[in-house]
């Protein structure tokens, strides 16, 4: 449909199944808008002012702006707690539908299926590193004791939440879907506690100390490797089983009708009738054709807008399990061309998947087991499907250097 690129300022973990959560770092000229601003929730009870970010007022002691979008956090050194060495949380309430995520690290959430929210932890004497690009808007809230403000993103389902907890001199950044009834966040970050731990128990704090649950691992250098059609990588990894899994693509097609997908292999969450008609062929629809701005002192704008059509992208690939142990083969991959364009490639459908699974991007196999699997993409018409490659991220923490396969496809 669109092209988009992964983000500056998310926490890199939230990708893959999470993908379609955060992107942008504008190369290419057009593409669609993926997410949508939420709008504006008023909260009761607290005192709260919401600041359009590209004015020249004063935002709150703990925020400055470094541009008309962009901002950072400064520390009130004098007035503020040193920070313990390590830290951890705890919360004391989580919405219906919330839950740890099963492949994250032990601050990530999901809910319903789709991305909850996120932490990241930091000392407030260090935070001037951290600057926050596309602020459209600021808003000064209290959590329970703890001042606190919620930037919104253009173009984005995401909000970011800045928590001082300034007793302990801890600045908590949390994400959250900005869908979620603002109740719940609320009362979801009023229970949240920060509080200084052991080394053994402590989550990732100021970008530096790993996590030592195997969950996952901080500062890992990312690599690109080219592959043919045809070739195996070595780059399928359960971090909850330990187990391994080489990918080989043996077919690529482009489709222009659906109906031979099995039904219950579709995402449930797919928008189904807004893409495909009756008869099985795609929709056209529109798309909007954006000037891309540097976050800092522009943001991205609509400049016209033109009705496109759609295909799907089907690729057959073989997974095994190279090790003595069953395990899942996260297969929430995306398409990209090899300049680093990423399209925005709505995973549909996965033969042998359950639609409806919270586990629809894990493919089950048993030790040292073969297994073919068909993903299907929809995707623009008009994309070069001459430069199109699968992605194929390694979610392998127990590494310094992790490859990013990119299968070239053939047709």
């Amino acid at each position: 449909m669109m092209n988009k690129n992964v983000p500056v300022g998310f926490h890199n973990a939230v990708t893959e199944a999470l993908k379609e959560v955060e992107n942008m770092n504008s190369q290419e000229k057009t593409k669609n808008k993926v997410l949508r601003t939420a709008t504006a929730v008023l909260i009761a009870a607290v005192l709260l002012s919401c600041t359009a970010f590209a004015c020249n007022e004063i935002l709150n002691i703990w925020f400055e702006k470094t541009g008309n979008y962009s901002g950072k956090i400064v520390s009130d050194k004098e007035n503020t707690a040193t920070a313990p060495e390590f830290v951890s949380f705890e919360l004391g309430y989580l919405p219906e539908g919330m839950k740890l995520s099963e492949t994250e690290a032990p601050y990530k959430y999901d809910y319903n299926g789709g991305f909850g929210l996120s932490f990241n932890f930091w000392r407030t004497d260090s935070l001037d590193k951290n600057e926050y690009k596309n602020i459209v808007s600021t808003e000064k809230t209290l959590f329970g004791s703890n001042r606190a403000e919620i930037l919104t993103v253009n173009d984005s389902d995401i909000k970011i939440a800045l928590i001082y907890f300034e007793d302990i001199g801890v600045v908590t950044e949390c994400y959250f879907n900005s869908e979620i009834e603002f109740s719940e966040i609320k009362k979801t970050l009023e229970s949240l506690t920060v509080f200084e731990t052991t080394k053994e128990n402590a989550v990732v704090f100021d970008g530096t100390n790993e996590l030592t649950s195997s969950a996952a691992v901080e500062n890992t250098i990312d690599t690109e490797k080219i592959y043919k059609q045809g070739e195996a990588c070595l780059n399928g990894y359960d971090p909850l089983n330990n187990a391994s899994f080489s990918i080989k693509v043996l077919k690529s097609e482009i489709l222009d009708n659906v109906s031979s997908i099995d039904v219950s292999s579709i995402k449930g969450s797919f928008n189904y009738q807004n893409v495909i008609n009756d008869d099985g062929s795609l929709k056209d629809y529109v798309r909007e054709n954006i000037i891309y701005g540097d976050g800092v002192n522009t943001v991205d704008t609509v400049e016209s807008t033109e009705t496109v059509g759609r295909r799907v992208v089907a690729v057959t690939y073989e997974i095994e399990n190279l090790s003595d142990i069953k395990g899942e083969m996260p297969c929430s991959f995306y398409l990209r061309n090899k300049n680093s364009t990423y399209f925005e490639t709505e995973v549909f459908a996965l033969s042998g998947q359950d639609g409806n699974s919270e586990r629809f991007y894990f493919v089950e196999l048993d030790a040292n087991a073969t297994k073919t699997v068909t993903i299907y993409f929809v995707v623009d018409e008009d994309i070069n499907f001459n430069d199109l490659y699968m992605v194929v991220r390694n979610f392998n923490i127990n590494v310094d250097i992790a490859e990013t396969s990119l299968i070239k496809l053939e047709f």
